[in-house]
């Protein structure tokens, strides 16, 4: 990691650290309801393909 961000780090207090994590989380925790809409869209999309080609 880059020196000046150690040091930025080490700079914080345990709250702002706390703060970033839970940020982290929530935006994981985001990123994965929105993958999973689309893998659930693409399924419907194969469905409806397949079924038209019938």
């Amino acid at each position: 990691m880059d020196e000046q961000k150690v040091k930025k780090l080490r700079e914080l207090s345990k709250f702002e650290l706390l703060g970033i994590i839970f940020r982290k989380d929530a935006v994981e925790a985001e990123l994965r309801k929105k993958i999973s809409e689309l893998y659930r869209k693409i399924e419907e999309l194969q469905s409806k393909i397949s079924s038209d080609d019938e």
